[in-house]
């Protein structure tokens, strides 16, 4: 069953790492945990991205940032108590098809916030690797990406951004491949509900 967690109501947690100056927040968005750190403990301090996390991975295996045990079960509670059904969710997957490129990074936004920020992929040719996988609002969104890969004649980004328009109870299912033509690499993107 695919949940509809769009449906909860925003709200936010925060508890101190190591003092008042140091401390982490989390807040549910419509398409997942949002963290955010701040220290204002150093020379440089302030707000910082602390990750993002799907609501899945969240009932999974907790939070990615640590956090008291008894903020970690009432953010569960809280997410079981407010979910909906008939969910839409996103699958993303790379698929490196070009000759002697490796993948190494990736950057994907969704509605201009984090969905994925990954710097050690590793992704070699002929290999295929999920990179995401989550449910999403019902209403369209605009997904943006930039990839960086190593070719022979050095390293490459390949960014672009697209729409995408999920359907309520289905998996929209998107395959980035990657394909290199004299020495440049692009990306084709294929979809489909699952």
């Amino acid at each position: 069953m695919n949940y509809n967690y769009s449906i909860i109501p925003p709200k936010g947690w925060f508890w101190d790492l190591s003092c008042e100056d140091d401390y982490m927040t989390v807040e549910l968005t419509k398409n997942g945990l949002q963290y955010i750190g701040t220290d204002w403990t150093s020379l440089s301090g302030g707000e910082y991205s602390g990750g993002f996390q799907t609501y899945e991975k969240f009932i999974e295996i907790g939070g990615i940032q640590r956090m008291p045990k008894d903020i970690q079960e009432e953010i569960l509670s809280y997410i079981q108590k407010h979910r909906g059904t008939n969910g839409s969710s996103l699958r993303l997957v790379l698929d490196n098809q070009a000759d002697n490129v490796v993948l190494q990074q990736a950057f994907v936004n969704m509605n201009d916030k984090p969905l994925l920020i990954s710097n050690n992929l590793d992704i070699k040719t002929k290999e295929e690797q999920s990179i995401y996988e989550g449910s999403i609002s019902k209403e369209e969104h605009q997904l943006s990406f930039l990839f960086v890969a190593k070719t022979p004649s050095g390293m490459q980004k390949i960014n672009g951004e697209f729409p995408i328009i999920p359907e309520p109870n289905k998996t929209l299912s998107i395959t980035l491949v990657l394909e290199e033509k004299n020495n440049n690499v692009s990306l084709n993107l294929q979809q489909q509900f699952i």
